[in-house]
Protein backbone atom coordinates (compact mmCIF):
# COMPACT_ATOMS: atom_id res chain seq x y z
CA UNK A 1 0.00 0.00 0.00
CA UNK A 2 1.48 3.35 -1.12
CA UNK A 3 2.01 6.23 1.24
CA UNK A 4 -0.57 9.02 1.06
CA UNK A 5 0.60 12.61 1.44
CA UNK A 6 -1.49 15.71 2.02
CA UNK A 7 -0.37 19.27 1.30
CA UNK A 8 -2.16 22.42 2.44
CA UNK A 9 -1.13 25.73 0.92
CA UNK A 10 -1.67 28.43 -1.65
CA UNK A 11 -1.97 27.90 -5.40
CA UNK A 12 -1.36 30.96 -7.54
CA UNK A 13 0.10 32.25 -10.79
CA UNK A 14 3.41 34.09 -11.11
CA UNK A 15 3.78 36.57 -13.98
CA UNK A 16 7.36 37.60 -14.77
CA UNK A 17 7.52 40.87 -16.72
CA UNK A 18 11.18 41.13 -17.78
CA UNK A 19 12.63 44.38 -19.09
CA UNK A 20 15.77 46.49 -18.81
CA UNK A 21 13.47 49.31 -17.67
CA UNK A 22 12.97 47.42 -14.38
CA UNK A 23 16.64 47.68 -13.39
CA UNK A 24 17.20 49.99 -10.42
CA UNK A 25 18.83 53.30 -11.27
CA UNK A 26 22.58 53.37 -10.77
CA UNK A 27 23.52 53.62 -7.10
CA UNK A 28 19.82 53.78 -6.15
CA UNK A 29 17.50 51.11 -4.80
CA UNK A 30 14.51 52.12 -6.90
CA UNK A 31 13.05 51.91 -10.37
CA UNK A 32 11.45 54.96 -12.03
CA UNK A 33 8.57 54.65 -14.49
CA UNK A 34 6.81 57.63 -16.06
CA UNK A 35 3.09 57.70 -15.32
CA UNK A 36 1.08 56.84 -18.43
CA UNK A 37 4.09 55.45 -20.30
CA UNK A 38 4.03 52.29 -22.39
CA UNK A 39 6.97 49.92 -22.08
CA UNK A 40 7.96 46.99 -24.26
CA UNK A 41 8.99 43.88 -22.37
CA UNK A 42 12.03 41.82 -23.30
CA UNK A 43 10.25 38.67 -22.18
CA UNK A 44 7.16 37.50 -20.32
CA UNK A 45 6.80 34.25 -18.37
CA UNK A 46 3.64 32.93 -16.72
CA UNK A 47 4.01 30.06 -14.28
CA UNK A 48 1.61 28.29 -11.89
CA UNK A 49 3.01 28.76 -8.42
CA UNK A 50 2.06 29.12 -4.76
CA UNK A 51 3.64 27.34 -1.82
CA UNK A 52 0.97 24.64 -1.75
CA UNK A 53 1.09 23.82 -5.45
CA UNK A 54 4.90 23.85 -5.63
CA UNK A 55 5.20 21.68 -2.52
CA UNK A 56 2.66 19.21 -3.89
CA UNK A 57 4.73 18.99 -7.10
CA UNK A 58 7.83 18.08 -5.10
CA UNK A 59 5.97 15.19 -3.46
CA UNK A 60 4.13 14.07 -6.60
CA UNK A 61 7.24 14.07 -8.78
CA UNK A 62 8.76 11.50 -6.45
CA UNK A 63 5.91 9.15 -7.35
CA UNK A 64 3.98 9.73 -4.11
CA UNK A 65 0.18 9.87 -3.92
CA UNK A 66 -0.38 13.57 -3.24
CA UNK A 67 -3.52 15.49 -2.29
CA UNK A 68 -3.56 19.31 -2.30
CA UNK A 69 -6.01 21.43 -0.31
CA UNK A 70 -6.07 25.03 -1.47
CA UNK A 71 -8.38 27.87 -2.50
CA UNK A 72 -8.62 29.74 -5.81
CA UNK A 73 -11.07 31.94 -7.66
CA UNK A 74 -13.24 31.00 -10.62
CA UNK A 75 -11.13 32.39 -13.43
CA UNK A 76 -8.61 31.50 -16.12
CA UNK A 77 -5.78 31.25 -13.57
CA UNK A 78 -7.76 28.67 -11.62
CA UNK A 79 -8.23 26.68 -14.82
CA UNK A 80 -4.46 26.75 -15.36
CA UNK A 81 -3.89 25.46 -11.82
CA UNK A 82 -6.44 22.65 -12.35
CA UNK A 83 -4.72 21.66 -15.60
CA UNK A 84 -1.29 21.61 -13.97
CA UNK A 85 -2.54 19.61 -10.97
CA UNK A 86 -4.02 17.01 -13.31
CA UNK A 87 -0.84 16.85 -15.38
CA UNK A 88 1.27 16.44 -12.22
CA UNK A 89 -1.04 13.69 -10.87
CA UNK A 90 -2.03 15.85 -7.89
CA UNK A 91 -5.54 15.47 -6.49
CA UNK A 92 -7.02 18.86 -5.56
CA UNK A 93 -9.99 19.49 -3.27
CA UNK A 94 -13.26 19.86 -5.20
CA UNK A 95 -14.22 22.92 -3.13
CA UNK A 96 -11.15 24.95 -4.07
CA UNK A 97 -12.93 27.34 -6.46
CA UNK A 98 -14.93 30.28 -5.10
CA UNK A 99 -16.40 33.26 -6.93
CA UNK A 100 -15.88 35.49 -3.90
CA UNK A 101 -12.33 36.34 -4.98
CA UNK A 102 -9.82 36.07 -7.80
CA UNK A 103 -6.95 33.59 -7.75
CA UNK A 104 -3.82 34.71 -5.91
CA UNK A 105 -1.31 36.36 -8.25
CA UNK A 106 2.23 37.72 -8.07
CA UNK A 107 3.66 40.02 -10.74
CA UNK A 108 7.46 40.12 -10.82
CA UNK A 109 8.97 43.18 -12.47
CA UNK A 110 12.39 41.78 -13.31
CA UNK A 111 15.49 42.88 -15.18
CA UNK A 112 18.16 40.80 -16.89
CA UNK A 113 20.20 40.92 -13.70
CA UNK A 114 17.30 39.26 -11.84
CA UNK A 115 16.52 42.35 -9.75
CA UNK A 116 12.85 42.14 -8.86
CA UNK A 117 10.03 44.33 -7.67
CA UNK A 118 7.11 42.10 -6.70
CA UNK A 119 3.40 42.92 -6.69
CA UNK A 120 1.27 40.49 -4.66
CA UNK A 121 -2.45 39.77 -4.60
CA UNK A 122 -3.41 37.30 -1.86
CA UNK A 123 -7.17 37.04 -1.68
CA UNK A 124 -8.13 33.46 -2.39
CA UNK A 125 -6.11 31.25 -0.02
CA UNK A 126 -7.03 33.47 2.93
CA UNK A 127 -10.59 32.16 2.63
CA UNK A 128 -9.56 28.53 3.25
CA UNK A 129 -12.08 26.95 5.63
CA UNK A 130 -12.36 23.90 7.86
CA UNK A 131 -14.77 22.38 5.32
CA UNK A 132 -12.07 22.56 2.64
CA UNK A 133 -9.61 20.74 4.89
CA UNK A 134 -12.12 17.94 5.55
CA UNK A 135 -11.49 16.84 1.95
CA UNK A 136 -8.10 15.46 2.96
CA UNK A 137 -7.99 11.64 2.70
CA UNK A 138 -9.16 9.79 5.80
CA UNK A 139 -6.03 7.65 5.64
CA UNK A 140 -2.99 9.93 5.60
CA UNK A 141 0.68 9.13 6.15
CA UNK A 142 2.05 12.67 6.20
CA UNK A 143 0.61 16.20 6.13
CA UNK A 144 2.74 19.11 4.93
CA UNK A 145 1.47 22.62 5.74
CA UNK A 146 3.11 24.89 3.16
CA UNK A 147 1.13 28.07 3.90
CA UNK A 148 -0.27 29.17 7.24
CA UNK A 149 -4.08 29.50 6.99
CA UNK A 150 -5.39 33.01 7.70
CA UNK A 151 -8.00 31.54 10.04
CA UNK A 152 -6.08 30.18 13.01
CA UNK A 153 -8.89 27.77 13.87
CA UNK A 154 -8.26 26.10 10.49
CA UNK A 155 -4.63 25.52 11.47
CA UNK A 156 -5.68 23.89 14.73
CA UNK A 157 -8.25 21.78 12.87
CA UNK A 158 -5.55 20.52 10.51
CA UNK A 159 -3.59 19.22 13.49
CA UNK A 160 -6.72 17.42 14.72
CA UNK A 161 -7.25 15.86 11.29
CA UNK A 162 -3.65 14.65 11.22
CA UNK A 163 -3.89 13.25 14.73
CA UNK A 164 -7.08 11.36 13.87
CA UNK A 165 -5.37 9.66 10.93
CA UNK A 166 -2.10 9.14 12.85
CA UNK A 167 -0.30 11.26 10.27
CA UNK A 168 2.96 13.06 10.92
CA UNK A 169 2.97 16.81 10.26
CA UNK A 170 5.64 19.03 8.72
CA UNK A 171 5.15 22.78 8.51
CA UNK A 172 6.91 25.62 6.69
CA UNK A 173 5.81 28.71 8.65
CA UNK A 174 6.02 31.87 6.54
CA UNK A 175 4.68 35.34 7.32
CA UNK A 176 5.03 34.40 10.97
CA UNK A 177 4.26 37.97 12.04
CA UNK A 178 0.65 37.39 10.93
CA UNK A 179 -0.02 35.16 13.95
CA UNK A 180 0.80 35.58 17.62
CA UNK A 181 4.19 34.11 18.48
CA UNK A 182 2.72 32.30 21.50
CA UNK A 183 0.03 30.53 19.45
CA UNK A 184 2.44 29.74 16.63
CA UNK A 185 5.06 28.24 18.96
CA UNK A 186 2.36 26.12 20.62
CA UNK A 187 1.37 24.85 17.17
CA UNK A 188 4.94 24.21 16.00
CA UNK A 189 5.69 22.11 19.08
CA UNK A 190 2.89 19.73 18.02
CA UNK A 191 4.44 19.15 14.58
CA UNK A 192 6.81 16.31 13.74
CA UNK A 193 9.04 18.62 11.69
CA UNK A 194 9.42 22.39 11.30
CA UNK A 195 11.30 23.81 8.29
CA UNK A 196 11.75 27.58 8.36
CA UNK A 197 13.78 30.20 6.50
CA UNK A 198 16.43 32.17 8.35
CA UNK A 199 14.48 35.44 7.97
CA UNK A 200 11.27 33.95 9.39
CA UNK A 201 13.22 32.29 12.20
CA UNK A 202 14.66 35.67 13.19
CA UNK A 203 11.19 37.20 13.24
CA UNK A 204 9.81 34.30 15.27
CA UNK A 205 12.58 34.39 17.86
CA UNK A 206 12.91 38.17 17.86
CA UNK A 207 16.69 37.74 17.66
CA UNK A 208 19.15 38.43 14.85
CA UNK A 209 21.16 35.27 15.42
CA UNK A 210 23.25 33.22 13.02
CA UNK A 211 21.61 30.16 11.45
CA UNK A 212 23.05 27.57 13.84
CA UNK A 213 22.12 29.60 16.92
CA UNK A 214 18.59 30.12 15.58
CA UNK A 215 18.13 26.36 15.15
CA UNK A 216 19.36 25.70 18.67
CA UNK A 217 17.17 28.47 20.11
CA UNK A 218 14.03 27.02 18.51
CA UNK A 219 15.02 23.51 19.55
CA UNK A 220 15.47 24.60 23.16
CA UNK A 221 12.06 26.30 22.95
CA UNK A 222 10.48 22.89 22.40
CA UNK A 223 10.66 22.14 18.67
CA UNK A 224 12.22 18.67 18.57
CA UNK A 225 13.00 18.48 14.84
CA UNK A 226 13.90 21.82 13.28
CA UNK A 227 15.57 22.75 9.97
CA UNK A 228 16.57 26.35 9.22
CA UNK A 229 17.41 27.31 5.62
CA UNK A 230 19.42 30.25 4.28
CA UNK A 231 19.22 30.50 0.45
CA UNK A 232 22.63 32.16 0.37
CA UNK A 233 24.47 29.95 2.83
CA UNK A 234 22.98 26.51 3.47
CA UNK A 235 20.96 24.81 6.17
CA UNK A 236 21.10 23.57 9.75
CA UNK A 237 18.93 20.76 11.14
CA UNK A 238 18.50 19.43 14.66
CA UNK A 239 16.97 16.07 15.50
CA UNK A 240 17.36 13.68 18.45
CA UNK A 241 20.03 15.74 20.16
CA UNK A 242 22.23 16.00 17.06
CA UNK A 243 22.93 19.06 14.92
CA UNK A 244 23.58 18.80 11.18
CA UNK A 245 25.11 21.67 9.19
CA UNK A 246 25.76 22.04 5.47
CA UNK A 247 26.89 24.82 3.16
CA UNK A 248 25.19 25.86 -0.07
CA UNK A 249 27.38 24.65 -2.95
CA UNK A 250 26.11 27.40 -5.29
CA UNK A 251 25.38 31.01 -4.43
CA UNK A 252 22.05 32.64 -5.26
CA UNK A 253 21.90 36.00 -7.04
CA UNK A 254 18.13 36.30 -6.89
CA UNK A 255 16.48 39.01 -4.83
CA UNK A 256 13.39 36.86 -4.31
CA UNK A 257 14.20 33.41 -2.94
CA UNK A 258 10.64 32.50 -1.94
CA UNK A 259 10.43 29.61 -4.41
CA UNK A 260 13.72 28.17 -3.22
CA UNK A 261 12.64 28.39 0.43
CA UNK A 262 9.33 26.65 -0.37
CA UNK A 263 10.85 23.76 -2.33
CA UNK A 264 13.66 23.29 0.19
CA UNK A 265 11.02 22.82 2.89
CA UNK A 266 9.01 20.44 0.73
CA UNK A 267 12.10 18.57 -0.46
CA UNK A 268 13.47 18.15 3.05
CA UNK A 269 10.06 17.02 4.36
CA UNK A 270 9.50 14.64 1.43
CA UNK A 271 12.85 12.91 1.73
CA UNK A 272 12.68 12.70 5.51
CA UNK A 273 9.15 11.25 5.31
CA UNK A 274 10.47 8.54 2.99
CA UNK A 275 13.74 7.67 4.72
CA UNK A 276 13.91 9.30 8.20
CA UNK A 277 17.45 10.39 7.33
CA UNK A 278 18.46 14.00 8.03
CA UNK A 279 21.55 13.92 5.79
CA UNK A 280 19.53 12.67 2.81
CA UNK A 281 16.81 15.22 3.57
CA UNK A 282 19.32 18.09 3.60
CA UNK A 283 20.92 16.89 0.36
CA UNK A 284 17.57 16.52 -1.41
CA UNK A 285 16.23 19.85 -0.13
CA UNK A 286 19.38 21.76 -1.16
CA UNK A 287 19.32 20.14 -4.63
CA UNK A 288 15.72 21.21 -5.21
CA UNK A 289 16.31 24.74 -3.92
CA UNK A 290 19.42 25.31 -6.04
CA UNK A 291 17.62 24.14 -9.16
CA UNK A 292 14.78 26.61 -8.53
CA UNK A 293 17.22 29.48 -7.97
CA UNK A 294 18.55 29.11 -11.50
CA UNK A 295 15.35 30.02 -13.38
CA UNK A 296 12.36 32.36 -13.39
CA UNK A 297 9.39 30.20 -12.45
CA UNK A 298 9.90 27.42 -9.92
CA UNK A 299 7.66 24.79 -11.51
CA UNK A 300 9.95 23.95 -14.41
CA UNK A 301 12.93 23.60 -12.05
CA UNK A 302 11.47 21.12 -9.54
CA UNK A 303 13.41 17.93 -10.05
CA UNK A 304 11.95 14.47 -10.42
CA UNK A 305 15.23 12.59 -10.02
CA UNK A 306 17.79 15.13 -8.82
CA UNK A 307 21.40 14.58 -9.77
CA UNK A 308 22.43 14.93 -6.15
CA UNK A 309 25.78 16.63 -5.86
CA UNK A 310 27.76 15.40 -2.87
CA UNK A 311 27.50 18.00 -0.11
CA UNK A 312 29.38 18.01 3.14
CA UNK A 313 27.05 17.52 6.11
CA UNK A 314 28.70 17.94 9.49
CA UNK A 315 27.10 16.05 12.36
CA UNK A 316 27.69 16.77 16.03
CA UNK A 317 26.00 16.51 19.42
CA UNK A 318 24.24 19.60 20.72
CA UNK A 319 25.78 21.79 23.38
CA UNK A 320 23.69 23.54 25.98
CA UNK A 321 24.88 27.12 25.48
CA UNK A 322 23.89 29.48 22.68
CA UNK A 323 26.33 32.28 21.96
Amino acid sequence: MSQVFGVVGSASVDIYAISRFFSPQKNQNQIVLDHGSQLWLDDSVQEPSGAGLLSAMVFARQGLETHLVTKTGVDVFSEIIDHVAQKESISINSSHQSNKHHTDTTIHLASDGQDQTNLHFTGSFSSLSKADCRELPAVLEWLHIATLPADKSVLLDLLKIAKASHAKVSINPRFVDSISAKLLMKTLKQCSLVVISIDEARILTGEHLEIEDLAQSLNLAGIDHIAVYDPNAGAVAIENGKIYTTDQTKQSHQHDNTGAEVVFAAGYSCEYAKNSDVTLALTFGIAQAQSVQMVAGARSAILQKPALEPISVDEDFLTEDIV
